[in-house]
């Protein structure tokens, strides 16, 4: 039997596809999807640490190193976005029962006091094709105009100024 997994293209549009569901938030009130809070069931689940968020808001700068980890069954995604002198690099980091890949794009962006946008798409897809055995591992950004925000010390994204649908990193 072959699996292919493509690894939840992260959305920048950050293609930072978030596991989420709305149904289930932790304390801190990030959306995170619940099965056991573990990812060993059928359910994606956020399992990145939020306890360094805090509570208190400080003066911040979207520039620096940003980190989410989500899980499902035996693969996890590590995504981590590093955001400097007007660059946006992405990083997926798949994980499928010890059968690794990297995928990574960079490209210039435009960013503000609480939205960024990528100059030009990029896209990078890293392969294991053997027999009995396929993954793919999917980084891309597009074009579309991401907003941001700080809860504490971790960075909010999302799609429009409405504040829904949105993935949190943390620092790292």
């Amino acid at each position: 039997m072959k699996l292919l997994i493509a690894a939840l293209s992260v959305l920048v549009v950050l293609s930072v596809t978030a596991c989420e569901n709305q149904d289930n938030q932790d304390p801190n009130n990030n959306n995170v999807a619940s099965d056991n809070n573990n990812g060993n069931g059928n359910n994606p689940v956020n399992q990145t640490d939020y306890s360094v968020c805090g509570v208190t808001t400080a003066p911040h700068t979207i520039e620096g190193r940003w980190q989410m980890v989500q899980a499902q069954g035996s693969f996890r995604l590590t995504t981590s976005m590093y955001i400097q002198n007007g660059t946006i690099q992405l990083v997926n980091d798949c994980d499928l029962s010890g059968n690794t890949l990297r995928a990574t794009v960079a490209a210039p962006a435009v960013y503000d006091y609480n939205s960024f946008q990528v100059s030009h798409p990029v896209s990078d897809t890293q392969k294991i094709d053997r027999p009995n055995f396929q993954m793919s591992c999917n980084a891309s950004l597009n074009t579309t105009k991401l907003y941001y925000t700080f809860q504490g010390n971790c960075l909010v994204l999302y799609k429009d100024n409405t504040n829904n649908n949105r993935s949190v990193f943390v620092p790292f």
